[in-house]
């Protein structure tokens, strides 16, 4: 018979895991990222420094040199590409850069979250954000927070502490602690809630709308996305400059678009109490919580007409698997006048992700639903260029075209004349 002792012990346990079960799941696990995987980023590389996951600049981004892109894409593979730069990184999986000026606003690991096309087992960077490393040539040595560099030659002596000769000593009463001293300030790592949140007016071109509902499952935004630690309404501004509405939202998340959703429900102000990351008197939303603001102009986005070809749809598409394998152009004056321009003499070509364009022959995929393809051209406001991981799609008009499942042996494919 098992001693007493152990029985009370397991059982013990065996409370403490169900209440843990129980227990609410943490609201900002909820805001890390739909999309990430679970395992850890593979950084031992030999003579590699790993510094991390960055917010990247899908116009000028961090690492201005690239995209170098391969389908056996690896970090190894990027370092080799970069070996006369001090820094490289990795995005989308598939796309590499190289620079000599460590990037900045360095954000948590799970927004890196697409493995490397080459080696599965490594992440190479996500949407909107790439994995950095310090190239093993000319500098070696980088610390992983660029914003607040350690000084060696200063170093702190954690056995020496600053006014040891004067301890708090909560046991005497007449020293009661003054209430505007908490005696738990808030990490930083929490959003704070200022106890009368009264969001600007004003922010930029724009003026506050008001607090709306948001969910993952169905965007009150449905443009550009960018999350950054040190959100300000400014920056929110400024990042969606080409749209009409902009939100922040949880305090560290700033979302595009052209109009506000009919899924959108105005709730109290009381509800958006979360302050912005990167500047405590501003109200970036809350969770599920948009703060909005609207510039006042009913702004109108078309898929244009193109002489000889026709628009079908928005299109899923893959950065692993393309659903065009034709010519691949970038640019960040994109229109899709410019890119149907590109593909000329091809069935298809598609925009996406406001500056990039796809051309082929052979389509493969599905269509999908209209608003994912949500994102302005870069080099032209009133024209859709798809979305992350989707197409804004034309056929060509002056021949039949194919569409097939990815065997291309005919098997699930339909003809599809047009014209």
């Amino acid at each position: 018979m098992a001693p007493i002792g152990s029985i009370v012990q397991v059982a013990s346990l065996l409370c403490l895991a169900a209440l843990a079960a129980a227990l609410p799941r943490d609201t900002q696990d909820e805001y890390v990222n739909e999309a990430a995987v679970s395992f850890a980023p593979v950084t031992h590389v030999p003579h590699i420094t790993y510094l991390g996951c960055y917010l990247d600049n899908k116009r000028t981004h961090i690492l201005p040199t690239g995209p170098h892109e391969s389908k056996n894409m690896t970090i190894a593979k990027c370092e080799s590409h970069c070996h006369e730069h001090s820094y490289f990184g990795i995005t989308h999986g598939f796309e590499c850069y190289c620079g000599n000026t460590q990037p900045k606003h360095p954000v948590h690991e799970s927004e890196c979250n697409h493995r490397c096309a080459g080696d599965k087992h490594q992440h190479c960077g996500g949407k909107h954000h790439m994995s950095v490393w310090g190239s093993s040539s000319p500098s070696p040595q980088h610390p992983q927070h660029p914003e607040h560099p350690q000084h060696p030659e200063n170093p702190q002596h954690p056995e020496h502490p600053q006014h040891p000769q004067h301890p708090q000593h909560p046991e005497h009463p007449e020293h009661p602690q003054h209430p505007e001293q908490p005696q738990h300030p808030q990490h930083p790592e929490q959003p704070q809630h200022p106890q009368h949140p009264q969001p600007p007016k004003h922010a930029d071109k724009y003026k506050y709308h008001g607090c709306y509902t948001d969910n993952t499952a169905d965007r009150s935004l449905n443009g550009i996305v960018v999350r950054d630690s040190a959100m300000t309404l400014e920056y929110c501004a400024k990042v969606c400059h080409e749209y009409s509405w902009f939100g922040v939202e949880y305090g560290t998340q700033c979302f595009c678009g052209t109009s506000l959703s009919s899924s959108a429900w105005r709730r109290p102000q009381s509800e958006c109490s979360v302050a912005c990351g990167g500047n405590h008197r501003e109200i970036c939303g809350d969770a599920h919580r948009l703060s909005v603001y609207w510039d006042g102009v009913k702004q109108t986005v078309s898929n244009p007409h193109i002489p000889g070809y026709e628009y079908k749809s928005c299109w899923i598409d893959g950065t692993s698997d393309r659903s065009l394998k034709g010519d691949v152009l970038r640019s960040e004056h994109m229109t899709v006048e410019k890119c149907a321009e590109f593909c000329y003499g091809y069935h298809f070509f598609g925009t996406q992700y406001a500056s990039q364009c796809f051309c082929g022959n052979h389509l493969e995929g599905h269509p999908a639903h209209e608003d994912q393809c949500t994102q302005l051209c870069a080099g032209n406001k009133h024209e859709w260029c798809g979305g992350p991981d989707r197409l804004s799609l034309y056929a060509a008009t002056t021949k039949a075209t194919h569409m097939c499942d990815k065997d291309g042996k005919g098997e699930g494919c339909e003809w599809l004349h047009i014209g």
